[in-house]
């Protein structure tokens, strides 16, 4: 079928109601496929790309946040995936929605699509991998203690038939055309190459459809990290490594890192880089050299905390580490961590050291036993913790799906501590609780950044910029984001007075002007 024909008919068949607010299909892009018969299709926040031209849901797409794509091998039949409506077929007649599969906030939305001859494979969120016939009927969850369970991050067609899974720290595995599952890849896979070859991240952007930097702008929109030195400003990528700015508009690549930049902090004047080749260093007053790898730890680093006395804790795929006085000391599971997995680390105001793992989080004290708190123990809303920040003597946990959670000392609890619910069911991203003035702000998947205000959180960015992956302020004021869609960059006061109605407007946040060419922008 042509686009122009297919464009109308969608159009035609699911016209959008008059009073719908429509995003732009502008948004950074989350997945992309060139079809069978031809054409290029982009899925961003906002909506669909088909050979250049948009698709919103004032077009008659069923959702505003498409996720996912696929196409049968004649390409008759596209299959699209959303955060929230679930999957839809989209051929000659427009979209039908894939019965059993609509409701995706049970499933935590859909992540990846895959077509294997006959069958439509859907990675999901929080409902593992499921699957059925391309031409319609009923999809089944997969029955793996694993697959049938954990959140699936992408699929791949297998050579050979079946599919690959990545399942995150769960690493890969390959289900067979005869329904037969076994693992191929051991540690965190975040996504499959082109010939299903494991990765921790893949730029999400066809052939015919990438873009390069445009003059002097970074080549990725895609970042992870931020930390500050002094005047200067750091911004770790997904793919690129780390960039220093002075002025915050002019940004320059720091040599001598790896691509994967995970988790930046500043200890001493020193800029500490956790990358997926282990850790790195960028001396104090070493602005123009490149940064040196750290002895003793080049595993995957997952995230960075300061300590007191200029100590350093450090979370990897195979626990945690801290960083004293010149020595290195490693805490796993023999130590008693409840999982080797660490996505989160925090020193407390008592000098104690928090380790949120894949499978509980842990608290190490001196002099004391290791206290651990999981689900079963009633304290945490899920297992995996990806982010902890101290609050006074009270600790706020970010989860990977179940939101924030209070942990504050208790006399009267058995277990010496209580649980508040801070932020219900908010994906939160690793490393995601920062503190920027008198808020505490929580870098989501899919909830924007938002603050631990009563009664209800506060979005603080545009609804496109869904995905953010850290939060800075800096010494006059003025509040970083990092997200998947380029750098934000917030005027001083702006969120103070974007929030008291009795203040003027203030300005609103702008996108640096080292995004992408295919970045988001905020009029």
């Amino acid at each position: 079928m042509s686009l122009p024909t297919l464009l109308t008919l969608a159009a035609t068949l699911l016209a959008a109601p008059a009073h719908l607010t429509c995003v732009p299909a502008d948004g950074p892009v989350v997945a992309a496929l060139d079809t069978p018969d031809g054409h290029a299709i982009v899925a961003r926040d906002g909506g669909l790309s088909v050979d250049g031209r948009r698709l919103t849901v004032c077009d008659g797409l069923p959702g505003a946040h498409p996720t996912a794509l696929a196409a049968t091998a004649d390409g008759a039949s596209r299959f699209v995936g959303f955060r929230r409506e679930g999957v839809w077929r989209w051929d000659a007649g427009g979209f039908t929605a894939v019965p059993g599969l609509t409701d995706a906030g049970r499933f935590g939305g859909v992540r990846a699509l895959a077509v294997d001859g006959d069958t439509l494979w859907v990675a999901t969120g929080s409902a593992g991998l499921w699957q059925g016939p391309v031409a319609g009927g009923v999809f089944r969850p997969s029955t793996h203690k694993v697959l049938g369970s954990q959140a699936a991050f992408a699929l791949r067609a297998a050579p050979g038939g079946g599919v690959a899974v990545a399942v995150g720290p769960y690493g890969a595995w390959l289900v067979d055309a005869h329904g037969g599952v076994k693992r191929t890849t051991s540690g965190f896979v975040g996504c499959l190459e082109a010939d299903a070859r494991p990765a921790v991240y893949c730029a999400p952007v066809s052939g015919r459809s990438a873009t390069g930097a445009a003059g002097a702008g970074l080549p990725t929109a895609h970042f992870t990290s931020l930390a500050r030195r002094g005047g200067r400003l750091f911004a770790g990528t997904f793919d690129q490594g780390l960039f220093a700015s002075d002025d915050g508009v002019r940004f320059a690549a720091v040599p001598g890192l790896p691509p994967f930049v995970n988790a930046l902090a500043e200890v001493g004047g020193a800029v500490f880089v956790g990358t997926a080749r282990g850790l790195f260093v960028l001396d104090a007053g070493a602005d123009g050299e490149a940064a040196r790898a750290v002895p003793g730890i080049s595993v995957h680093v997952n995230a960075l905390a300061a300590g007191p006395g200029g100590a350093l804790a450090v979370g990897t795929a195979q626990g945690a580490y801290v960083l004293e006085r010149g020595h290195v000391r490693r805490l796993g599971e023999a130590e008693g961590l409840p999982g080797r997995q660490v996505w989160g680390v925090a020193f407390g105001a008592d000098g104690a050291l928090w380790v949120g793992t894949v499978d509980g989080l842990a608290r190490f004290a001196e002099g004391a036993p290791v206290e651990v708190f999981t689900q079963a123990s009633g304290h945490l809303p899920h297992d995996w913790v990806t982010a902890v920040l101290p609050e006074g003597d009270d600790l706020l946990v970010g989860t990977y799906d179940a939101g924030v959670v209070r942990l504050s000392p208790d006399r009267v609890s058995a277990s010496g501590w209580r649980a508040t619910p801070a932020l219900p069911g908010a994906w939160v991203n690793p490393m995601g609780l920062a503190r920027l003035g008198r808020e505490v702000v929580v870098a989501t998947l899919g909830g924007g950044a938002a603050t631990l205000r009563s009664p209800a959180r506060a979005s603080l960015l545009p609804a496109a910029l869904d995905d953010v992956t850290a939060a800075l302020e800096t010494p006059d004021g003025e509040w970083w984001f990092a997200t998947r869609g380029g750098l934000v960059h917030a005027p001083h006061r702006w969120y103070a007075v974007a929030h008291d109605q009795a203040q003027p407007a203030p300005d609103s946040p702008c996108f640096a002007d080292v995004r992408a060419p295919a970045g988001l922008r905020v009029e």
